[in-house]
C-alpha cells in the first residue's frame, strides 16, 4: 500500500534533551564497522557538492553510522534535519532502534521514523526514517522541504516506484536552485550508471562516487543445484537438514565415527550410524548450547509464503521444531511479528531457523546468522499491457541480490551462503526498476499533482516506458482524477492526499459517498493487504469481508482491520464505528466498480466473462454456483493467462451500476458485413470491447465511405465493376496509368509536383508539362488507401442509400473523371484516345494494359491505314488477326508490314480463306 502521513499513530516522547557530551564520532569509531575510516570523506564530499553516491559492502555499517556521521557535520542548525529512506517498514523502525541505541536514547529524541500507521519524531529530532511513500507527500505539500538539509537514500538498488519518483522530484528541483542536498547508497548498484545520468543535471556535472570496501568477515559460497520443477520449500528444508546432520556428526563424533559416504548421508542414514559412545546421531543435538560449535542462526530465502509453509512443513516433519525456532518472516508479518524475528537472541533460546522472503536482503539486520541458504527465486510485480493487471512473476534473482542475501552470513564471523543452483547459471546483473515493470497510475497521479504531465518533463533514472504512462492517464481519466485537459480534479487530489494508489483511493471514497466509508475502507485494506491463508480458491470478494466481520482475531483479519481504521482516520473519519452489515457484503460490487471500472465484466457464457478491453477469463468451479444468474461482475483480481484468464476476486454488480460507470465508454459501432459490393451494417452498442445489443441495419454512406479502403485491401481492386458494359471502367484506368507514365517518363519528378501544384491552384501553363501529375497517384496502393475519397461522392449516386451494389459501372468511370479533372481529362482524350478509328468508319479499343498502345484488329481492317501511328510518342502495336480472330503477325511498323512478310501471310490466307479478300502488296502500299 502507498504510504502517506494521515494520521500517524504518534508515540509520546520524553522532554527533549541535548546530544551526549561525548564526542559522537568517537562513538561511531567505538563500533569498528568497516564504513568508519571512510566517514570524514563523505561527509566533506557531500558538503562540497551536494550530492554524492556511497557504495558499501553490505554490514559495513552504511545505514546507521551515515546518517549520524552527517548529522555531527551539520553542526546545530536549524535547517538540519536530515531524511533517510527506507523500502520497508521494519527496516525503518530497525534502523531508527539501532541509530538511537548508539546515542544511549530511545527513537523519537534525535533520531526519529514515520512509517505508515506509526511516527515517533520530537521537536529536538535530528535524523527521521521513513519510508519511500512518505516522502513524495512531503514534497508535494512542502516542494522546499522546509527544514530539512539533506535526504538520504538508503538501499536505493532496489529501485521501487517512490524512489524513483522521489529521486526526480528532488532532481527538479535542484535545478532550480533548491539548496537540498541528497546522498545515494547501496551495496550493489551500478554507481557509475547514476552517477552519470544525475550528472546531467548537475551544475559541473560530475557527482563523487565514494567506494568504501570490506565485509566485516567473508563469506564462502557453496552452489547445490536442484532438479528444475522442484519444490523449492522442500528442497530449502532438506538443505538446511542436510547442513544440521553434518554439524551434528561434528559435534557428536567428538571420538571416533566410523561410517561410508558421510557427505551425502541423508537423515534416514545418520539414524543408525555407529559410533563409539554408542549414542545415535540426532540432528536435534545441533542446538546453540555448550557442546555445539557451529552455532549461530539459519536465514533461508524462498520466494513467497507458500514455499515457506512447505519449507516450515518439512522442518517440523523432520522434528527440527522440537529444539529450534522455525520463524517465518514476509511483508506480511505483523510488525510485531517482525520485531520478534528481529530482536536479539537471549541467553537459553533455541537456535533460530529463519524462513524469509527477499524483506531480509536489505535494510534488515537478522541477528546471529551465519549461514544463509539461497533458493534464488523470488515474486516480481510486472505489469501485463493487453491486460491492464499487474502480476506476480516468480523469477531468478539478479547477481546484486544474491550478492545481498550471502552478505548476511557474515555479520558476525566467516559465514557460509549454499545457493541452490549451479554455479555457471545464467543471472540477470541486476534486477529490473519497479518503475518499468509495474502499473504507474500512481506515479502519474502524482506528476500530474507536480504539473508534469508527459514522463520526459521530470529527470527519471529509468524513464517510464510511454505505454503504461499513456494506460495510466486513460484509468486515471476513468477514475475521474484527471480531465481531459490532464488537470488534476478534486477527486484526484483527495485521491492522491489519501496517500493509496488511485483505485484504492477511489474505493475509499466511493464508500464514503455511498455512507459506507467502514466497507469502503475495508475493501480497500484487503486489496492491499496479501491474502488470508485460508482464501485459495475462494473468489468471492464478500467471502473475504465476511472473514473480517466475523473472524476478527486471526492475524490476517488483525493486520487488514488495522489497516481499515488507518484509512477511515485518512477520511476523517475515524470515530466512526468499524462494523457493516451483511447485506452491505453483498452490495460491495457497487463500490468495487467505482475502483475498477476496467474490470467490469459481462458474462458470454456459463462461466466466461469478457471485459471492457475485449480479454476473456473464466470464473473458478466454486464461485460458478454463486455467480449463476449474474450477468456483471467486477473483478479486481485476475490471471490474464495466455488466451482466457481466470477470475481469483470478483463482486456481482447490477447492469444498473456497470452501465453508469461505464457511460462514458458506451458508443455506437457499426461493423460492415460486405456481400460483394452490397453491404449490410450491423450497429452494436459497445462498452469498450463489451457488446451491450446487436442490430443490423442498411450501411450509412459515412460507414461504407470509412469501411471501403479495408474492404479493398482485403479483397482487392478488382472487386470494383471495371468489366461492366464494355469494360470501360478498366479501360479509362488503363489510359490514365499510361498517360502518367509517359509524363512522368519525360519530366523528372520535381517538375511534375510543381505543374501538379499549379494545376490544383487552377494555374496551369501553357505547355505539356502543364498536365502532368505523379503517377502513384493511380497505382493500386494509393487508390484504395484513398478510395473513400475519389469514390465516395458516387456511392449510391442517383439512388437510395443502404439498397444494392454501392457503385455500378458508369458510377466508376465517373470516379475516376472527377480524380483525374477536367483538364488532365481533357488533355487525356486528346492525346491518348480510348478507340481508334478504322478507314472504314468503325472504331475499336486501344489497349493500354501492357504500358504500350496495342490495338487488336483483323487485317482487312487494317488496310487502308496510314504511316506508323505513334501515341505519346510511342506507336501503336497491331496485333493482326486471321478472318476467325487468331493471331496472325504483331508489328509496330504497318508500313514495313505491307512492305514486307504481308506476301507471304496473303499467300497462306488466300488458301485458307478465298472468299475474303487479299489485295496485292503494291496496292496497299
Amino acid at each position: 500500500m502507498k504510504e502517506s502521513p494521515g494520521k500517524l499513530l504518534s508515540e509520546k516522547v520524553s522532554p527533549g534533551k541535548q546530544l551526549p557530551a561525548q564526542d559522537l564520532l568517537a562513538k561511531l569509531a567505538e563500533t569498528k564497522l568497516p564504513l568508519v575510516p571512510h566517514l570524514g570523506t563523505i561527509c566533506d564530499s557531500l558538503n562540497e557538492r551536494g550530492i554524492a553516491i556511497v557504495r558499501s559492502d553490505p554490514g559495513s555499517g552504511k545505514s546507521t553510522l551515515v546518517p549520524l556521521a552527517l548529522m555531527d557535520s551539520l553542526g546545530s542548525s536549524k535547517a538540519a534535519r536530515i531524511l533517510m529512506l527506507e523500502p520497508r517498514r521494519a527496516a525503518a523502525l530497525s534502523i531508527a532502534s539501532r541509530m538511537a541505541d548508539i546515542l544511549g536514547e530511545e527513537p523519537g529524541e534525535h533520531i526519529g521514523y514515520s512509517v505508515r500507521l506509526r511516527r515517533k519524531v520530537s521537536g529536538q529530532t535530528r535524523v527521521e526514517v521513513l519510508t519511500e511513500g512518505l516522502l513524495v507527500r512531503r514534497l508535494q505539500n512542502d516542494p522546499d522541504l522546509t527544514g530539512v538539509s539533506t535526504v538520504i537514500f538508503d538501499e536505493f538498488h532496489e529501485r521501487s516506484v517512490h524512489t524513483d519518483l522521489a529521486l526526480a522530484l528532488l532532481l527538479d528541483l535542484r535545478r532550480l536552485g533548491s539548496p537540498v542536498r541528497i546522498l545515494i547508497m547501496s551495496a550493489t548498484m551500478d554507481a557509475e550508471k547514476i552517477a552519470g545520468f544525475i550528472g546531467r543535471f548537475e551544475v559541473g556535472g560530475k557527482v563523487p562516487v565514494i567506494d568504501c570496501p570490506g565485509r566485516v568477515f567473508p563469506v564462502t559460497l557453496e552452489y547445490r543445484p536442484i532438479p528444475e520443477r522442484a519444490s523449492l520449500g522442500a528442497e530449502t528444508a532438506a538443505c538446511i537438514r542436510d547442513v544440521l546432520t553434518a554439524e551434528t556428526i561434528s559435534v557428536v563424533n567428538t571420538k571416533t565415527v566410523s561410517m561410508k559416504n558421510t557427505n551425502n548421508a541423508s537423515i534416514d542414514n545418520i539414524k543408525t550410524i555407529k559410533i563409539d559412545n554408542t549414542n545415535n546421531v540426532n540432528i536435534n543435538d545441533a542446538k546453540s548450547d555448550s557442546t555445539n560449535t557451529v552455532p549461530g542462526a539459519i536465514l533461508a530465502f524462498l520466494p513467497g509464503k507458500r514455499e515457506i509453509g512447505d519449507a516450515a512443513a518439512a522442518l517440523s516433519a523432520a522434528g527440527l521444531d522440537r529444539n529450534f525456532d522455525i520463524l517465518s518472516l514476509h511483508g506480511g508479518l505483523p510488525l510485531d511479528r517482525q520485531r520478534q524475528v528481529l530482536g536479539p537472541v537471549k541467553s537459553g533460546d533455541k537456535r533460530r531457523i529463519i524462513l524469509s522472503t527477499n524483506v531480509a536482503e536489505t535494510g534488515l539486520t537478522v541477528p546471529g546468522v551465519t549461514l544463509v541458504v539461497d533458493a534464488g527465486y523470488a515474486r516480481i510485480g510486472r505489469f501485463h499491457l493487453p491486460t491492464g493487471m499487474n502480476r506476480l512473476v516468480l523469477e531468478p534473482v539478479s547477481r546484486q541480490s544474491a550478492d545481498q542475501r550471502a552478505g548476511r552470513a557474515g555479520r558476525l564471523m566467516p559465514g557460509r551462503c549454499i545457493r541452490l543452483w549451479a554455479e555457471n547459471t545464467w543471472r540477470p546483473e541486476e534486477t529490473v526498476p519497479e518503475i518499468l515493470r509495474i502499473d504507474l497510475s500512481g506515479l502519474v497521479l502524482e506528476c500530474l499533482l507536480w504539473g508534469v504531465s508527459r514522463p520526459e518533463e521530470l529527470p527519471w533514472p529509468d524513464p517510464p516506458p510511454a505505454p503504461a504512462w499513456d494506460q495510466a492517464l486513460v484509468l486515471l481519466q476513468d477514475l475521474g482524477a484527471a480531465d481531459q485537459a490532464l488537470k488534476v480534479t478534486g477527486r484526484g487530489g483527495e485521491m492522491a492526499k489519501l496517500g493509496l494508489e488511485p483505485r484504492l483511493g477511489m474505493l475509499c471514497i466511493a464508500g464514503r459517498d455511498a455512507g459506507k466509508p467502514a466497507l469502503g475502507c475495508a475493501a480497500a485494506a484487503i486489496l492491499s493487504e496479501r491474502p488470508p491463508p485460508d482464501s485459495f480458491g475462494d473468489a468471492e470478494f464478500a467471502g473475504r469481508l465476511k472473514a473480517l466481520r466475523t473472524n476478527r482475531n486471526s492475524p490476517w483479519a488483525r493486520q487488514v482491520a488495522e489497516s481499515a481504521r488507518d484509512l477511515l482516520n485518512r477520511l476523517g473519519m475515524g470515530g466512526l464505528p468499524f462494523s457493516w452489515s451483511m447485506e452491505d457484503e453483498a452490495d460491495c460490487g457497487e463500490l468495487l466498480a467505482a475502483a475498477f471500472p476496467d474490470r467490469l465484466a459481462l458474462r458470454q457464457e456459463t462461466r466466461k466473462f469478457r471485459f471492457v478491453s475485449g480479454r476473456e477469463a473464466l470464473v473458478q468451479d466454486a464461485a460458478a454456483g454463486a455467480w449463476a444468474n449474474q450477468e456483471w461482475l467486477v473483478a479486481p483480481e485476475v490471471d490474464p493467462g495466455e488466451r482466457t484468464g481466470y477470475i481469483r476476486l470478483a463482486a456481482p454488480v447490477s447492469a444498473e451500476t456497470a452501465l453508469r460507470v461505464l457511460k462514458n465508454r458506451i458508443e455506437l459501432e457499426e461493423t460492415i458485413q460486405w456481400n460483394g459490393l452490397v453491404p449490410r451494417s450491423v450497429i452494436q452498442r459497445m462498452a469498450g470491447r463489451i457488446i451491450l445489443s446487436r442490430e443490423q441495419r442498411p450501411s450509412s454512406r459515412e460507414a461504407v465511405i470509412g469501411d471501403l479502403p479495408g474492404l479493398l485491401e482485403k479483397q482487392g481492386m478488382s472487386l470494383l465493376p471495371w468489366d461492366e458494359g464494355q469494360g470501360e471502367g478498366r479501360r479509362l484506368l488503363e489510359r490514365i496509368r499510361f498517360f502518367m507514365k509517359r509524363i512522368n517518363t519525360k519530366f523528372n519528378n520535381n517538375a511534375v509536383d510543381t505543374i501538379a501544384n499549379n494545376i490544383v491552384n487552377g494555374n496551369t501553363a501553357k505547355n505539356e508539362n502543364a498536365y502532368s501529375i505523379k503517377k502513384t497517384v493511380w497505382d493500386d496502393e494509393a487508390l484504395i488507401q484513398e478510395a473513400g475519397e475519389w469514390l465516395g461522392p458516387f456511392i449510391w449516386e442517383g439512388r437510395e442509400s443502404g439498397k444494392g451494389a454501392i457503385i455500378d459501372g458508369g458510377g466508376l468511370v465517373r470516379a475516376l473523371e472527377t480524380r483525374l479533372g477536367w483538364e488532365l481529362k481533357r488533355r487525356l482524350d486528346a492525346e491518348v484516345p480510348d478507340l481508334f478509328a478504322l478507314p472504314k468508319g468503325r472504331k475499336r479499343p486501344i489497349d493500354y494494359s501492357s504500358g504500350e498502345p496495342m490495338l487488336s484488329l483483323r487485317l482487312q481492317d487494317a488496310f487502308g491505314i496510314r504511316g506508323a501511328p505513334q501515341i505519346l510518342g510511342l506507336p501503336v502495336v497491331f496485333c493482326l488477326l486471321s478472318p476467325a480472330g487468331r493471331p496472325i503477325q504483331t508489328t509496330r511498323d504497318l508500313p514495313g508490314f505491307w512492305q514486307g512478310s504481308y506476301a507471304d501471310v496473303r499467300k497462306e490466307m488466300r488458301g485458307r480463306y478465298p472468299k475474303h479478300n487479299w489485295p496485292e502488296p503494291g496496292a496497299l502500299m
